[in-house]
């Protein structure tokens, strides 16, 4: 019998706020969260006999999402639909499930350094764990571990596998990417006259298409043993999947609930490399680039009013919502006339 096709669940990601409707999938039970923090607890402390482990058992309790890793559940659907019921074995499904644990581990590493540079203050709702007293700055070490964790279970559960070195080399690519997307988002913050629609779309694919969209879908399918064909195929969805993903971020940081969104809205008072920053420039008048130029990038309640108040007058909200329905249209059509009946498994 035939598989569910991968272009199927492409059709199927959430295009909502926060991309957070995968958690709530039944399937997201199968994270190996206590395992792995176990695992990685024992594996801390054969080197830690001061602490035993327990600062790294501690950090992945705290940064960790667990069962509501977007990235984590995607890579693991990824494997299912594209292989036949008799290869969801328990031994099969674990590596699938380790291997989404060790994308998550990847994304919450960077995120762990990202905070301390954007001097952020919550995410998922609690503290950055940079801003716990006794941590500090010490985050730095932690970021590291979370991805030599990662490398760790990559070695001891993939290495046997015929599809390792391609297991390798994706997480390679992808953390060069990434970091070259952290350097490009440092570097046209708070320059006005960097923030460009062309510099955006850069920004969106090495700092989220490939880790967001990419990276899961990537991996679940070299676990698969699927031809990587399929992903250039399946690349112009991945790609407007990721600009959607951080156009919706950028957006929720200034108009978002941050009760919902896990975290305080920052950008405009850190003068951030963002989509509504970027609009803002191309629909402004001369007098409002004027205003832009003396206010964003400024920490004081008069300055970030004025910006979005800004934002406001020029109608973004309605910019964007016009523009991601105008993005999910398009994706669907490419689906339909590019993708339908091409991607499955016999």
């Amino acid at each position: 019998m035939k598989q569910p096709k991968l272009t199927n669940w492409l059709a199927a990601v959430p295009t909502s706020n926060s991309f957070d409707a995968l958690s709530t999938r039944e399937e997201s039970n199968d994270m190996e969260t206590d395992d792995i923090i176990d695992e990685l607890e024992a594996k801390t402390a054969s080197f830690d006999k001061v602490q035993n482990g327990k600062r790294m058992r501690r950090l992945l309790e705290y940064v960790t999402p667990g069962l509501n890793g977007y990235i984590g559940i995607v890579t693991v659907e990824t494997y299912k639909v594209l292989t036949p019921p008799l290869k969801h074995t328990p031994e099969n499904l674990k590596l699938a499930n380790y291997l989404g644990w060790c994308c998550e581990l990847f994304k919450n590493s960077v995120n762990t350094g990202d905070d301390i540079i954007d001097r952020s203050q919550t995410r998922c709702n609690r503290a950055c764990w940079y801003r716990l007293e006794d941590i500090g700055l010490t985050a730095i070490n932690d970021a590291f571990l979370l991805d030599l964790g990662k490398n760790y279970l990559i070695g001891k559960y993939f290495r046997h596998l015929d599809c390792y070195p391609d297991i390798v080399e994706i997480f390679n690519e992808i953390s060069l990417a990434s970091y070259i997307g952290q350097q490009t988002d440092l570097y046209c913050s708070k320059d006005i006259s960097k923030l460009t629609t062309e510099n955006y779309q850069h920004l969106c694919m090495v700092d989220c298409t490939y880790a967001i969209s990419y990276m899961p879908v990537a991996l679940g399918v070299t676990l698969a043993g699927i031809d990587p064909e399929v992903l250039q195929k399946a690349g112009p969805v991945l790609t407007q999947l990721g600009y959607f993903y951080l156009i919706d971020n950028d957006y929720m940081d200034c108009f978002g609930n941050s009760e919902v969104n896990g975290k305080i809205g920052m950008d405009i008072q850190e003068g951030k490399f963002r989509w509504l920053a970027v609009v803002c420039m191309e629909l402004a008048s001369p007098e409002q680039k004027d205003l832009m130029r003396t206010h964003y990038g400024r920490d004081d309640p008069e300055s970030i009013a004025a910006v979005k108040q800004l934002y406001i007058d020029l109608n973004l909200q309605q910019v964007f919502k016009d523009y991601t329905a105008d993005l999910h249209e398009r994706l669907m059509t490419y689906i339909r006339k590019n993708l339908d009946g091409g991607i499955q498994e016999k």
